[in-house]
């Protein structure tokens, strides 16, 4: 018989009913379906029970005839059909090889009628369904269908020669459930696989049906499992079929075997080859070069596709194409260098899950994510910090230490999110490596914490920056970070002891100067809430603004807050109460940091965390908190002491109580007992009597236990000098009336004399207690003596510091009025005598201990201005080189006493200021950077002081006194000290030059001053020294001396601003210098002068080495045009020299 499928129209379907006449009457149809079931049923059992080949061949072909008929295939009852098919297959199992039909048309049929039943299935069915489906996969008959096509009378234009296999595996696709057996789908799996075996070439549309469950996980999961067991099962049979359908769709290529171009497939072409990869990596061996050719199309989209596949089939699991095709992951990463920057930013986010994935290949990932750090665009750079620290924190071995340091160099970005996200990276890494180590007690840094110890470091060093936003972030990081929250006290502490170990002298500071502001806001939080108090209690008028003003002091801590005033008053207003509670666990001294973090929520809670308001308390609480340390890490850093002292331990110790004294408080006790006890005494001795220094300047009216008095005595006697100083200074002031006792003991008459014990003792209590002492003239007498005679260097330094103690601070009667004309027998005098015999006996290194203590001495009596008047210039000059003595200690200390003189007293004396342009010489770089930063604040400072002489005198303008407080009259002191150098042959003029950089601004809209310095120096050439009476007197040429001042500074002129005239009058000291030239010059050039000279050494008829005047020009040469220099001269005329 010969039909086409009932699916291609009504024709086929009249040509069947021309066949088969209609029964005559309906009554016979009725039966017709019981009778023909019945039938199928009985040849199905029959069937069944026979084996193959034990059917004979005519019965056979009888049922294939039978089974064919039109009334079987094109029957109206499903479950007919259902039989058919079944016996059908049935037949060709028992019959196999061979098939009982007989033309190929028949059995396409048969096939349609198979795809058919297979389509149609309901629940009375589904039993004689899965059996003939496990039927059709055991014999595997579709293979059958490759190949069959229908009668070509019959066929439609369209069809194509393997469209009967594309509906079997359709079939399949479609009729695959969840809820179906494991076994059903390997039936099915089977079935495809036959198929796909018996193919010769793997059709379009074949290929297309098979991929296409490949893009519907989601929707049909069965399906989508069932296709990738196929594609697996048969890969060999798609090798070739797959790689020429990816590579014409890669490359645009239309060929025969190729899909149509409206096809759907070309557009999920990307995930079908990642689907297809985890099926079979061996799949893509001719696919990914193609890929990769995508990579340099100039479509940016297309290249972007690309990369998104690319990159997921590098980081995936189910294959290692990163090594297998090591070539194309090089031209993979070269799209970090694309000239787009979405392409970049693409690549970083896709070769980090690479690195993260593929450890193997993080190395050459980092190396480009290394070069990204510096790229051009700013958001680039932000994503790579990003997603490198996020690799380090997964996996430290991921990213090289060198990218680490590089991310670290990024805290220096002129972007501040990328300065803020850096330091936040780098702690998270920071602490999910290292901190481990803290909360398991490893008392050994590992090897990962030697390698991340200098994040904290970088992290702290953040802190210089004048952004709030940073500082604030640096805060929290230390808080929560760097010191896990989470973490119990004693680890968190031993993590700050191990960051303290690894820090710098400027991450130090930087940690200083962030509890220095903590203990500022505290105070001013401790003002408002007293000043709350008092308004509470009614006992203060005007307490509002005094509050607005109390609150408005923290502008400088939290400089960046919008509407800072009108915040302020809300605060200030504030009703509830529960504020000034949380406030002040805030502040106690006892609070432990849950406490405290629980109060900084409830007041950020209370006022509105998403509020202007709750913005600055929020900022507020950040600074506030003593999160850090607080009186529980106190107690834990007292027990690391205890148990393991180290250096670390108390140098955060120290560093603790010098800022938070108050955090002390509840730990005296502790401290007494350690001071009793007497362990380590080279490390938890001076420790603890640090902390009680500290805590004495804090708490003077405390009531410290008594046991502590008995300990202090003891230790005032009988221990090495540093700790007797230390315990006599907290004697002094926790139990001042024990004083005058202690010294009576002191002073009493011993055979062996005064021990040093005994003088340091001494020295600590007559500067802390005045008039201490009763018998102040005979003890000035034996300490002479003792200075004199004494050949222990620690005794004669102790004996000249309690010399200058008395003079300074003890009455010492001499029976004379102490003034300008005070005899050479004071007090102060004989001291300076001894001082200066101790500067000047010896340079040697083994006296320069005294050096120091002689300098340091002498710079202590010239606080005083009648002590000061004592003294000579030639002793003025010997005092201010000692900062250039061979021993750096004495250097050193003398810097340190001067420091203390320039910052710390309320009076600036210039000659003093003009000592420290003498460190210009100073081989030790750190001690002359010291050197210019007190030189720049104490300028600094002498012009802040001129200014509020200024706004607070009536008549400031016409006093001469209050102009002579500027600092550019250091100048002539520089200069007679550079003119008195104990260095013949030399002019030091590199002093000046030290001298004139921190006066003149760097700035040049801001250097006003150049005119009135070169002025000075003008009307400094036109005096003489008034220490000497001739010219043969001279250690230096002060006309070269001024000369180089004034070449120095007419290089600093630069505009109109630099040549502003000075107003007034310039005074000189009339000490120093004086109007005219000295006695013996003459006149001439300083050349001829200097050639005179020679000559007459030569011809040995004088010594006298002649001076001449050397008047100033008329105007002040530059290199500007003329017009510029004949303002100076016409604005700035040259003043008549007065006396001050």
């Amino acid at each position: 018989m010969a039909r086409a499928k009932p699916k291609h129209g009504k024709d086929g379907g009249e040509k069947g009913k021309e066949k088969v006449a209609p029964p005559s009457t309906t009554e016979p149809d009725k039966h017709v379906p019981v009778n023909v079931a019945r039938r199928l049923k009985t040849e199905l059992q029959r069937l069944r029970g026979t084996a193959n080949g034990e059917l004979d061949k005519n019965d056979s072909t009888a049922l294939g005839r039978e089974f064919t008929s039109e009334s079987y295939l094109e029957h109206s009852d499903p479950h007919v059909r259902l039989l058919v098919a079944s016996c059908v297959a049935e037949l060709l199992r028992v019959t196999a090889p061979e098939t009982p039909f007989g033309s190929d048309h028949e059995l396409y049929e048969v096939f349609v009628l198979l795809v058919r039943v297979l389509r149609e299935t309901t629940k009375h069915t589904d039993i004689a369904w899965f059996t003939l489906l496990e039927t059709l996969a055991s014999v595997k008959m579709c293979n059958l269908a490759v190949g069959l096509t229908p009668d070509s009378s019959l066929a439609q234009s369209d069809a194509s020669p393997e469209d009967l296999v594309v509906d079997i595996f359709r079939c399949l696709f479609e009729r695959i459930q969840d809820d179906h057996a494991a076994k059903v789908e390997a039936n099915m799996v089977s079935i495809m696989v036959g198929c796909l075996e018996e193919c010769d070439v793997v059709s379009p549309q074949l290929l297309e049906t098979l991929l296409e469950p490949l893009l519907h996980n989601d929707q049909h999961p069965r399906a989508y499992h069932m296709a990738q067991q196929v594609i697996e099962k048969a890969s060999d049979q798609l090798q070739n079929a797959l790689s020429l359908f990816f590579n014409s769709v890669l490359v645009d290529a239309t060929t025969p075997h190729s899909l149509s171009t409206t096809s759907d497939m070309k557009d999920h072409v990307h995930t079908l080859i990642y689907e297809t990869h985890k099926i079979q990596p061996g799949l893509l061996l001719y696919v990914l070069p193609n890929v990769c050719l995508q990579l340099q199309v100039d479509d940016m989209e297309t290249r972007s596709n690309a990369i998104a596949l690319m990159g997921r089939l590098f980081a995936s699991s189910h294959a290692d194409y990163g090594h297998q095709y090591l070539k194309n992951f090089r031209e993979f990463l070269g799209r970090f260098r694309d000239v787009k920057k979405e392409i970049r930013l693409q690549m970083v986010t896709v070769c980090s899950i690479v690195a993260q994935r593929k450890p193997d290949l993080a190395l050459l990932v980092d190396a480009e994510l290394q070069l990204r750090l510096q790229d051009p665009e700013w958001d680039v750079r932000r994503l790579v910090v990003n997603e490198l620290c996020d690799l380090a924190t997964h996996s430290l071995a991921s990213v090289s230490n060198a990218s680490l340091r590089e991310v670290g160099e990024r805290m220096k970005d002129k972007k501040v999110v990328i300065r803020k996200e850096a330091m936040t990276g780098l702690a998270q890494i920071y602490a999910a490596h290292v901190s481990t180590s803290w909360t398991n007690g490893n008392k050994d840094a590992t090897a990962v914490a030697q390698q991340l110890a200098w994040i904290p470091e970088y992290v702290l060093k953040c802190f210089a920056y004048p952004i709030q936003e940073l500082r604030l972030r640096v805060v929290q990081l230390v808080d929560d970070i760097l010191l896990p929250k989470s973490s119990t006290e004693l680890f968190r502490m031993k993590g700050l002891l191990f960051m303290w170990k690894t820090l710098d002298a400027g991450s130090r500071e930087a940690l200083r100067r962030v509890f220095l502001e903590r203990v500022q806001c505290r105070q001013i939080i401790q003002q408002f809430l007293a000043l709350k108090q008092q308004l509470r209690q009614g006992n203060a008028a005007n307490n509002g603004s005094s509050l607005q003003k109390c609150l408005k002091e923290l502008s400088p801590l939290l400089p960046e807050t919008e509407g800072l005033t009108g915040l302020v008053d809300k605060l200030a207003t504030w009703k509830d109460l529960k504020l000034v509670k949380h406030l002040g666990v805030l502040c106690a001294a006892t609070s432990d940091a849950a406490a405290i973090r629980q109060a900084r929520e409830d007041v950020v809670k209370m006022v509105g965390s998403k509020t202007p308001l709750g913005d600055f308390i929020k900022n507020m609480c950040r600074k506030l908190a003593m999160t850090t340390v607080n009186a529980s890490s106190v107690d834990c850093l007292l027990s690391i002491l205890k148990d393991e002292p180290t250096h670390e331990c108390v140098e955060v110790l120290h560093l603790v109580g010098s800022i938070f004294p108050h955090l002390l408080q509840p730990h005296v006790g502790t401290l007494e007992q350690l001071l009793a006890q007497g362990s380590s005494p080279h490390v938890v001795l001076p420790c603890v009597l640090d902390l009680l220094v500290c805590y004495a300047k804090f708490d003077r009216d405390g009531a410290p236990p008594v046991a502590l008095k008995k300990s202090l005595l003891a230790h005032c006697t009988n221990q090495p000098l540093d700790v007797v100083k230390k315990s006599a200074r907290i004697l002094v002031s926790l139990f001042p009336g024990e004083v005058p006792g202690l010294v009576k003991k002191l002073r009493k008459p011993t055979s062996s004399g005064q021990s040093d014990a005994t003088l340091q003792t001494l020295v600590v209590v007559t500067k802390h207690v005045p008039n201490v002492i009763a018998d102040a003239t005979s003890l000035f007498d034996q300490l002479v003596d003792m200075v004199n005679t004494s050949k222990k260097r620690e005794t004669k330094c102790l004996a000249l510091t309690l010399l200058s103690h008395l003079v300074l601070y003890q009455h010492v009667p001499d029976g004379h009025e102490l003034n300008d004309q005070a005899p050479r027998d004071t007090a102060c005098r004989r001291v300076y005598d001894l001082s200066f015999d101790l500067l000047q006996a010896s340079t040697s290194k083994t006296s320069a201990p005294l050096r120091a203590v002689a300098a340091s001495n002498l710079l202590k009596l010239t606080r005083v201005p009648r002590l000061e008047r004592q003294l000579r210039i030639d002793e003025w000059h010997t005092l201010g080189y000692v900062l250039t003595d061979s021993d750096e200690g004495v250097r050193r200390a003398f810097l340190k006493k001067l420091t203390s003189n320039l910052l710390r007293h309320p009076s600036l004396n210039h000659k003093y200021v003009c000592y420290v342009a003498l460190a210009s010489s100073e081989p030790v770089a750190e001690l002359k950077k010291e050197a210019r930063t007190l030189l720049q604040s104490a300028v600094q400072r002498m012009r802040h002081m001129y200014e509020t002489a200024r706004s607070s005198a009536s008549a400031a303008e016409n006093n001469p006194a209050s102009s002579l407080m500027v600092p550019e009259y250091v100048v002539p002191y520089a200069v007679h000290l550079v003119l008195h150098s104990p260095w013949e042959g030399s002019e030091d003029v590199e002093s000046l030059y030290f001298l004139l950089e921190s006066l003149v601004s760097h700035v040049v809209s801001e250097a006003d001053n150049i005119s009135f310095l070169l002025q000075m120096l003008h009307k400094l050439s036109l005096c003489h020294d008034s220490t000497t009476s001739s010219t043969n007197n001279y250690p230096k040429d002060l006309s070269t001396i001024l000369d180089a001042g004034t070449t120095w500074l007419k290089k600093r002129i630069k505009n109109q601003i630099n040549l502003k005239a000075y107003p007034g009058q310039i005074y000189l000291p009339k000490h120093l210098f004086q109007p005219g030239k000295a006695p013996g010059t003459t006149t001439g050039s300083g050349a001829a002068s200097k050639a005179a000279a020679l000559n007459q050494d030569d011809d040995g008829e004088a010594d006298v080495v002649e001076r001449v005047q050397k008047k100033r020009p008329s105007a002040v040469k530059t290199d500007k045009p003329s017009k510029k220099a004949k303002v100076v001269s016409t604005k700035s005329p040259v003043v008549t020299p007065t006396r001050r």
